[in-house]
């Protein structure tokens, strides 16, 4: 084996380069070989060379004596072509022109900026809903930022105020439906359905609709103050009423009546519209019918909201119980609801109301259960509907239409009645120019249902119409000058 003595740095440094005969890519040709033959760069090793790192642009003089020199058909580095690097020598061949889209593939662009456009539109529309949904709540939460940390204090006055941002604004139509169910549920109780069904008010169906509509009309004038002539008539007029039932109707029946009236509506409000109520609007419920209840007589009204749900709460578990009176008013009830529903549907109509009521109420009609997709499809259909309100809809500008009346004026311009430009279930006291449609209900408005309007002393069945009127009046009036003294509900607590 013979060993082969090592080079020295000098050789080592220089490579030897074969002859353009015997090297691999002769036979490729000159233009080939031109495509691999990098170009002299001799600026690069000038440039290398003034940087002063250590061997920088230097060359081999060896190397540059054994290299031969390079064929005369190089291009020089002027004539050298800018596409000389592999691969792209060709791109001058190549035809880039495309084709005209397909009408399918121009379908698919302009349905793709549609989309972009109606979703462009949509995320608009919820950003302004939201920026003016919550404006009547906040301005009520702003003007009356004194009482949201000492609700005492509050008086009847304010309450009925912050009262008609929900009532009237934000929540009219579910607050309608709370009430409506408020209203259903008292019946549950055997000795209010008992009265009911003697008087025939509620258990002949000619009669329940006007008991609904003059409701209604008696809850309406409350909102327009208890100290103002119609309201505090409606009041008395509601007195009145109740008066001639006696001992028939007790204390704790009115006083359960109340608190549903105020927590009814607070319920439905948490669970299916598209915010719940402040507790502010909490509070201003209990206080202004609070003071309703203490007009009419009510005694022991605890003092506080949490004290009359509890006792509210309790006072539904001892009496809810099952009597052929409740059922006879429930049914008569259901059919005044569900009239304006057509024929095919009723039967869906009635078991998704029975669907809203608890267990213990629904028992205590007598009502089976309704099927079970049913109690997940009602909720969830209600609270949809409270969604596309909070996201979509812009807040109302006027109240609703069962709620607004035009004053009838004599000759000499005194305001004799009251029409009514909507109504719920019948045109009851509407004007005759008013369409047809109801909130529940599709009547034509005409003589059967009082078109030249109501007085709020003359409020409730067609026998009792002309009854008691001066006596209402005169009620009215006493009412108006003690309560400019003091609260009623003040002055019964102390």
């Amino acid at each position: 084996m013979s060993l082969t003595a090592p080079r020295s740095s000098k050789q080592r440094a220089s490579i030897d380069v074969p002859a353009p005969d015997t090297c691999p890519l002769a036979s490729l040709g000159p233009a080939s070989r031109t495509s691999v033959v990098p170009r002299p760069t001799p600026a690069l090793s000038n440039a290398a060379t003034a940087s002063g790192h250590p061997g920088a642009g230097l060359e081999n003089p060896e190397r540059r004596a054994s290299s031969p020199p390079a064929p005369s058909s190089l291009p020089s580095p002027a004539e050298a072509p800018d596409s000389a690097s592999p691969g792209f020598d060709h791109l001058d061949k190549l035809n880039l022109t495309f084709p005209p889209p397909t009408k399918q593939a121009q379908r698919t662009m302009l349905y793709l900026i549609g989309a972009a456009v109606a979703i462009a539109l949509l995320l608009h529309r919820i950003w302004a809903v939201r920026q003016v949904r919550y404006l009547r709540v906040s301005d009520c939460e702003l003007k009356y930022a004194h009482l949201i940390k000492n609700p005492e204090r509050m008086t009847y006055q304010e309450a009925n105020e912050i009262m008609h941002v929900s009532q009237l604004w934000d929540m009219p139509w579910l607050t309608t439906i709370s009430l409506s169910f408020a209203l259903f549920k008292t019946y549950a109780i055997p000795t209010i359905s008992k009265v009911l069904c003697k008087s025939r008010e509620l258990s002949d169906p000619a009669n329940a609709a006007r008991r609904a509509e003059d409701t209604a009309v008696t809850i309406t004038e409350f909102l327009r103050g208890l100290d103002t002539e119609r309201g505090a008539q409606a009041l008395a007029r509601m007195n009145y009423l109740h008066s001639r039932y006696g001992s028939l109707i007790t204390n704790d029946d009115m006083l359960y009546t109340l608190s549903l009236f105020i927590f009814e509506p607070i319920a439905f409000a948490e669970k299916y519209d598209w915010r719940p109520m402040t507790p502010l609007e909490q509070e201003s419920r209990y206080v202004f019918w609070r003071e309703i209840g203490a007009r009419m007589g009510i005694k022991n009204i605890p003092p506080t909201r949490e004290a009359l749900y509890l006792w509210k709460e309790g006072y539904a578990k001892e009496n809810y119980k099952y009597s052929p009176d409740n059922r006879a008013v429930g049914d008569a009830t259901f059919d005044v609801f569900l009239r304006a529903i057509p024929g095919p549907f009723k039967s869906f109509a009635r078991q998704a109301s029975i669907a809203l009521l608890d267990d213990q109420t629904r028992e205590a009609f007598g009502y089976e259960r309704s099927p079970e997709w049913i109690y997940k499809f009602v909720p969830a259909l209600l609270i949809a509907r409270g969604w596309v309100v909070g996201y979509f809809l812009l807040p109302r500008l006027k109240t609703p239409k069962h709620i607004e009346t035009e004053e009838i004026k004599n000759d000499k311009g005194e305001v004799t009645a009251f029409q009514r430009l909507g109504f719920l279930f019948e045109p009851w006291y509407v004007s005759p120019n008013v369409g047809p449609l109801g909130v529940f209900g599709y009547h034509f408005p005409g003589v059967p249902w009082h078109p030249e309007g109501y007085e709020p002393s003359r409020l409730g069945p067609e026998r009792l119409r002309e009854t008691g009127v001066e006596e209402v009046k005169k009620n009215a009036a006493e009412m108006i000058a003690k309560a400019k003294v003091c609260p009623f509900f003040a002055a019964t607590t102390q």
